[in-house]
């Protein structure tokens, strides 16, 4: 018998772009893109990135841990008050760093 593999959760320098989300008037949400690989896909970071690397299209590298709950991205109401737009999955990031 063959056992099958479990993808694993865990991310260890892991390019990844990130991706701005207007959702209303002067405010935003951040996703991580990753481009390619086993995790493919964009996530929603556990908490706010730092200042520095809220940058539409910034290349970073990130050590990071896929949760099991998924988070909601929003996108600009007809009001401009937030509406749910997608979910994607949450991410604890445990270190990012610039791409060099």
């Amino acid at each position: 018998m063959v056992k099958s593999k479990a993808r694993t959760t865990e991310m260890k320098a892991q390019a990844a772009t990130v991706e701005t989300h207007v959702i209303s008037r002067g405010r935003f949400q951040y996703l991580l893109v990753v481009p390619d690989g086993p995790h493919a896909g964009k996530y929603l970071p556990e908490t706010t990135l730092p200042d520095q690397y809220c940058r539409d299209k910034l290349q970073v590298v990130i050590d990071a841990t896929v949760l099991d709950e998924k988070g909601m991205v929003y996108k600009p109401g007809p009001t401009d008050i937030p509406e749910e737009d997608f979910e994607v999955p949450k991410i604890r990031v445990e270190e990012i760093r610039m791409k060099e």
